[in-house]
Protein backbone atom coordinates (compact mmCIF):
# COMPACT_ATOMS: atom_id res chain seq x y z
CA UNK A 1 0.00 0.00 0.00
CA UNK A 2 1.35 3.56 -0.98
CA UNK A 3 5.46 4.56 -1.19
CA UNK A 4 7.90 5.24 1.55
CA UNK A 5 8.63 8.76 2.03
CA UNK A 6 11.15 10.02 0.61
CA UNK A 7 14.53 11.03 2.72
CA UNK A 8 15.63 14.21 0.62
CA UNK A 9 13.76 17.37 -0.59
CA UNK A 10 15.32 17.07 -4.15
CA UNK A 11 13.50 13.52 -3.95
CA UNK A 12 10.19 14.99 -4.13
CA UNK A 13 8.53 15.92 -7.92
CA UNK A 14 6.50 18.41 -9.25
CA UNK A 15 3.99 15.63 -10.15
CA UNK A 16 3.72 14.44 -6.49
CA UNK A 17 3.21 17.79 -5.39
CA UNK A 18 0.25 18.47 -7.91
CA UNK A 19 -1.58 15.39 -6.79
CA UNK A 20 -1.18 16.22 -3.02
CA UNK A 21 -2.86 19.67 -4.20
CA UNK A 22 -5.74 17.89 -5.92
CA UNK A 23 -6.22 14.90 -3.00
CA UNK A 24 -6.85 17.94 -1.13
CA UNK A 25 -9.02 19.57 -2.25
CA UNK A 26 -10.92 16.47 -3.33
CA UNK A 27 -11.38 15.61 0.56
CA UNK A 28 -12.68 19.28 1.16
CA UNK A 29 -15.15 18.37 -1.46
CA UNK A 30 -16.35 15.30 -0.16
CA UNK A 31 -16.49 16.65 3.73
CA UNK A 32 -18.48 19.84 3.11
CA UNK A 33 -19.61 21.27 5.67
CA UNK A 34 -17.95 19.33 8.09
CA UNK A 35 -14.64 20.95 6.52
CA UNK A 36 -14.67 22.80 10.01
CA UNK A 37 -13.82 20.18 12.28
CA UNK A 38 -10.83 19.19 10.59
CA UNK A 39 -7.51 21.18 9.62
CA UNK A 40 -4.45 20.79 7.77
CA UNK A 41 -1.29 19.60 9.40
CA UNK A 42 2.20 17.84 8.70
CA UNK A 43 4.36 18.64 5.47
CA UNK A 44 2.03 19.97 3.07
CA UNK A 45 1.16 22.84 5.29
CA UNK A 46 4.48 25.35 4.39
CA UNK A 47 2.61 25.15 0.59
CA UNK A 48 -0.14 27.23 1.91
CA UNK A 49 1.97 29.28 4.69
CA UNK A 50 4.44 30.55 2.39
CA UNK A 51 4.50 32.59 -0.53
CA UNK A 52 5.40 30.01 -3.62
CA UNK A 53 5.78 32.77 -6.29
CA UNK A 54 8.93 32.47 -7.28
CA UNK A 55 9.31 36.09 -8.22
CA UNK A 56 10.28 36.70 -3.87
CA UNK A 57 13.77 34.61 -5.03
CA UNK A 58 12.82 31.77 -3.22
CA UNK A 59 12.59 28.12 -4.09
CA UNK A 60 9.12 26.76 -3.85
CA UNK A 61 8.21 23.96 -0.72
CA UNK A 62 8.10 20.15 -2.20
CA UNK A 63 5.39 19.46 -0.58
CA UNK A 64 4.57 16.29 1.22
CA UNK A 65 4.04 12.05 0.28
CA UNK A 66 0.97 12.21 2.13
CA UNK A 67 -1.69 14.50 3.37
CA UNK A 68 -2.03 14.87 6.74
CA UNK A 69 -5.55 15.92 8.60
CA UNK A 70 -6.09 16.89 12.02
CA UNK A 71 -9.48 16.00 13.61
CA UNK A 72 -11.34 18.98 16.03
CA UNK A 73 -12.32 16.49 19.21
CA UNK A 74 -15.87 17.93 18.60
CA UNK A 75 -15.74 14.95 15.99
CA UNK A 76 -15.50 12.21 18.62
CA UNK A 77 -18.31 14.23 21.40
CA UNK A 78 -20.46 14.80 18.50
CA UNK A 79 -20.41 11.38 16.82
CA UNK A 80 -19.66 12.76 14.05
CA UNK A 81 -17.15 10.20 12.57
CA UNK A 82 -19.08 7.43 11.22
CA UNK A 83 -20.96 10.63 8.58
CA UNK A 84 -17.05 11.57 7.92
CA UNK A 85 -16.24 8.23 6.84
CA UNK A 86 -19.83 8.01 4.69
CA UNK A 87 -18.48 11.09 2.78
CA UNK A 88 -15.02 10.20 2.43
CA UNK A 89 -16.14 6.86 1.21
CA UNK A 90 -18.58 8.55 -1.31
CA UNK A 91 -15.50 10.39 -3.01
CA UNK A 92 -13.33 7.57 -3.41
CA UNK A 93 -11.27 7.04 -0.36
CA UNK A 94 -11.03 3.99 1.86
CA UNK A 95 -8.98 2.90 4.61
CA UNK A 96 -5.30 1.54 3.56
CA UNK A 97 -4.08 -1.69 4.37
CA UNK A 98 -0.56 -2.66 6.84
CA UNK A 99 1.72 -4.79 5.54
CA UNK A 100 0.13 -7.65 7.24
CA UNK A 101 -3.44 -6.75 4.73
CA UNK A 102 -5.37 -5.38 8.06
CA UNK A 103 -7.03 -2.42 7.12
CA UNK A 104 -6.05 0.88 9.12
CA UNK A 105 -8.43 2.89 10.11
CA UNK A 106 -5.95 6.16 10.78
CA UNK A 107 -4.70 5.93 7.08
CA UNK A 108 -6.65 5.80 4.31
CA UNK A 109 -5.83 5.82 0.65
CA UNK A 110 -7.45 7.10 -2.86
CA UNK A 111 -9.26 4.06 -4.71
CA UNK A 112 -7.77 4.20 -7.85
CA UNK A 113 -5.06 4.92 -6.26
CA UNK A 114 -2.79 4.39 -2.93
CA UNK A 115 -0.56 6.14 -3.87
CA UNK A 116 -2.44 9.26 -2.22
CA UNK A 117 -1.86 8.25 1.43
CA UNK A 118 -4.46 10.46 4.00
CA UNK A 119 -3.69 10.08 7.52
CA UNK A 120 -5.92 11.62 10.30
CA UNK A 121 -4.69 12.68 13.62
CA UNK A 122 -5.70 13.75 16.93
CA UNK A 123 -5.03 15.37 20.15
CA UNK A 124 -2.97 13.47 22.48
CA UNK A 125 -3.63 14.74 25.69
CA UNK A 126 -7.87 15.23 24.61
CA UNK A 127 -8.27 11.89 24.02
CA UNK A 128 -6.00 9.73 26.74
CA UNK A 129 -2.77 8.44 26.32
CA UNK A 130 -2.09 5.07 26.01
CA UNK A 131 -1.65 2.12 27.13
CA UNK A 132 -5.09 2.93 24.96
CA UNK A 133 -3.22 2.70 22.09
CA UNK A 134 -1.67 5.20 19.50
CA UNK A 135 -4.65 4.58 17.24
CA UNK A 136 -8.13 5.98 18.63
CA UNK A 137 -10.87 4.10 16.79
CA UNK A 138 -13.73 5.91 15.49
CA UNK A 139 -16.82 3.72 14.57
CA UNK A 140 -16.36 1.02 12.35
CA UNK A 141 -14.13 2.39 9.57
CA UNK A 142 -12.45 5.51 11.06
CA UNK A 143 -9.48 6.32 13.59
CA UNK A 144 -7.11 8.96 14.44
CA UNK A 145 -3.37 8.69 15.61
CA UNK A 146 -3.02 10.68 18.76
CA UNK A 147 -0.53 13.12 18.40
CA UNK A 148 0.72 15.33 21.65
CA UNK A 149 -0.01 19.46 20.92
CA UNK A 150 -2.86 18.77 17.85
CA UNK A 151 -4.92 20.75 19.25
CA UNK A 152 -2.67 24.02 18.93
CA UNK A 153 -3.83 23.66 14.80
CA UNK A 154 -6.86 24.50 15.85
CA UNK A 155 -5.93 27.68 18.17
CA UNK A 156 -3.50 29.05 15.74
CA UNK A 157 -4.97 28.32 12.10
CA UNK A 158 -5.01 29.96 8.80
CA UNK A 159 -8.07 29.88 6.17
CA UNK A 160 -6.71 29.53 2.59
CA UNK A 161 -8.91 29.09 -0.63
CA UNK A 162 -7.74 26.11 -2.96
CA UNK A 163 -8.74 26.17 -6.43
CA UNK A 164 -7.91 23.68 -9.02
CA UNK A 165 -8.92 19.58 -10.53
CA UNK A 166 -9.94 16.99 -7.65
CA UNK A 167 -8.68 13.80 -8.25
CA UNK A 168 -11.96 12.88 -10.31
CA UNK A 169 -10.77 15.83 -12.88
CA UNK A 170 -13.65 17.99 -11.70
CA UNK A 171 -12.77 21.79 -10.94
CA UNK A 172 -13.66 22.76 -7.24
CA UNK A 173 -13.04 26.11 -5.56
CA UNK A 174 -12.94 25.44 -1.68
CA UNK A 175 -11.51 27.13 1.92
CA UNK A 176 -9.30 24.88 3.39
CA UNK A 177 -8.27 25.62 7.20
CA UNK A 178 -4.30 25.39 7.53
CA UNK A 179 -2.25 24.93 10.56
CA UNK A 180 -1.06 28.58 11.26
CA UNK A 181 2.69 29.18 11.53
CA UNK A 182 2.93 28.81 15.35
CA UNK A 183 1.35 25.97 15.63
CA UNK A 184 3.54 24.70 13.00
CA UNK A 185 6.56 24.82 14.44
CA UNK A 186 5.97 23.69 17.59
CA UNK A 187 4.41 20.08 16.14
CA UNK A 188 6.64 19.82 13.47
CA UNK A 189 9.84 20.63 16.30
CA UNK A 190 8.42 17.74 18.38
CA UNK A 191 7.33 15.47 15.04
CA UNK A 192 11.42 16.17 14.93
CA UNK A 193 12.47 15.15 18.47
CA UNK A 194 10.32 12.18 18.26
CA UNK A 195 12.00 10.35 14.54
CA UNK A 196 14.67 12.69 13.80
CA UNK A 197 13.43 13.17 10.04
CA UNK A 198 15.42 15.36 7.65
CA UNK A 199 12.04 15.69 5.89
CA UNK A 200 10.79 17.58 9.60
CA UNK A 201 14.25 19.51 9.01
CA UNK A 202 13.22 21.08 6.07
CA UNK A 203 9.58 21.89 6.75
CA UNK A 204 10.77 23.93 9.79
CA UNK A 205 14.06 25.72 8.14
CA UNK A 206 11.09 26.14 5.39
CA UNK A 207 8.59 28.28 7.84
Amino acid sequence: MGTDKPNYASEYTTEQLVRRRRALLQLAVALGDHAGDVVLVGGLVPVFLVDQDSSTGRDGHVGSADVDLGLSIVVVDGHRYDELSRRLAGRGFLPGRNSAGNPTKQRWVFESDDSIVVDFLIDEAQTGHPPWGRVMHLGRDLGALRVQGLSLAFQDVADRVVRGETLDGAYAERTIRVCGPAAFIVLKALAFRNRDARKDAYDLEYV
